[in-house]
């Protein structure tokens, strides 16, 4: 879990997000549609509880 609170710090330090640290913090993203609406899921690399934000 460190580990991953050291990314996401790095990314606030450097203001944005670099394609590196995108790489290291996101493991995939699943978009898909229905009825004309988009569901994005992101699945991150770190060992954090499941949350979902709506």
């Amino acid at each position: 879990m460190k580990e991953s609170v050291d990314i996401i710090e790095q990314i606030i330090q450097d203001g944005a997000i670099s394609d590196t640290n995108l790489r290291l913090l996101v493991d995939s993203i699943f978009i898909s549609e229905q009825e004309k609406n988009l569901n994005i899921k992101i699945n991150i690399n770190a060992k954090f509880e499941q949350h979902k934000d709506c």
